[in-house]
């Protein structure tokens, strides 16, 4: 065959003049079962749209495209996220331009309902400042409803946060994570009676580089400092600060952790307190209360003085290990302290500082801070 040829034989394959034979049909049927998996697919895994060539002064970007984010500015912009107004959907992408205040107003989460956050929301370092759910019943409850496989939420700071209700799932970011968290910090008080952590109720995605500080109360099945169950997720380099209280399940970074693909590392709990109220059988734990089914633990560290006690009363004795439900021991809080150098985090929890890092070291407080804008009050 000739340099610049096409073998025939390709076009014979799907010539009508040969025998139309079983592996053939067998063929046909695959190719059509692959066509309709990409066309119900995509739409699925689009997320946050690209440029798709309008011209609106951008260089041609879409507004809401990853090229031309939508820009939230205010609180009336933050209420629009998410809303189908002016093309601020649930799957465009935004990025926050200055801080918000949402005091004296009750929030109702982004996709309230049963609608998923798929696009890409930007925080860009900026606040958010006093977050108030007071919520009677429902579920998914935090800035969002539910991330949705394809959403990404970065770079968001919730100073001031109080969440309360009889929830299934509440969190400061979200009550439920199927998608990314990377970079966002959330300081306040979540409480309610079912299921809370302190980012979100229950991850099924990915958190990373996140803290938390300020209490999670829940006088239902799980609470945890970072997501109150793990499930089939991923979290990692993230600290906690402050107290914990749950019925059943209890831990610093997640109460209850499951499945084998689930993953919780490079975590430090630095918490004062966990304490459980159950009438049953306890799981309580300073990193996670209960690890199921092999999941992944590895180099996660633990304050060596925190409070652990079952219905207030029994002491409970953690078994220290860094890839154990408890941790490897810090001292915080106590002389001499070893977690307050830039050093012992690069070599315990294995953190990086580097430019590339979402993290930077704070000499003044002693601890590690995420990279921000000038804006952002610490």
């Amino acid at each position: 065959m000739a340099a610049g040829e096409i073998d025939g034989s390709f076009f014979l394959a799907f010539s009508p003049r040969r025998p139309y034979t079983k592996s053939m049909k067998q063929m046909y049927k695959s190719l059509i079962l692959v066509l309709v998996l990409v066309l119900v697919l995509l739409p699925a895994l689009a997320g946050c749209p690209n440029d798709n060539g309008d011209d609106d002064g951008n260089g041609g970007a879409a507004p809401g495209s990853a090229a031309n984010p939508f820009k939230v500015a205010s609180r009336d912009d933050l209420e629009k996220v998410g809303s189908g107004t002016g093309g601020w959907t649930l799957s465009a992408c935004y990025i926050q331009t200055e801080d918000i205040d949402l005091a004296g107003e009750i929030w109702t989460p982004i996709g309230i309902g049963t609608e998923e956050f798929s696009g890409d929301y930007n925080g860009d370092g900026r606040l958010i400042k006093n977050l108030t759910i007071n919520i009677g019943s429902g579920s998914n409850r935090g800035l969002f409803n539910t991330i949705g496989k394809s959403g990404t939420v970065s770079n968001i700071r919730l100073t001031g946060v109080a969440i309360s209700g009889a929830n299934f799932n509440i969190g400061g970011v979200a009550g439920l994570n199927k998608g990314i968290i990377e970079g966002c910090s959330v300081s306040g008080n979540i409480s309610g009676n079912m299921i809370g952590g302190g980012i979100v109720g229950t991850n099924g995605g990915a958190i990373r580089n996140c803290s938390f500080s300020g209490s999670v109360l829940i006088d239902g099945t799980y609470s945890g400092g970072i997501a109150a169950i793990n499930s089939y997720g991923v979290i990692e380099f993230c600290h906690v600060s402050g107290d914990v209280k749950g019925v059943n399940y209890a831990g610093g970074v997640t109460g209850d952790s499951y499945y084998d693909t689930a993953m919780v590392n490079n975590n430090a709990a630095l918490l004062t307190s966990i304490i459980i109220t159950s009438s049953g059988t306890p799981y309580i734990g300073r990193v996670v209360g209960q690890n199921r089914d092999g999941g992944s633990m590895s180099n996660n560290h633990a304050n060596s003085h925190m409070e652990m006690y079952v219905n207030s009363s029994d002491y409970h004795f953690p078994t220290e290990g860094a890839d154990l439900k408890d941790g490897q021991n810090v001292l915080f809080g106590y002389a001499p302290d070893n977690y307050n150098t830039q050093e012992w985090w690069e070599t315990s929890p294995q953190w990086d500082f580097g430019d590339s890092s979402a993290w930077e070291w704070d000499d003044i407080i002693g601890l590690p801070v995420l990279k921000h804008e000038p804006s952002v009050e610490r």
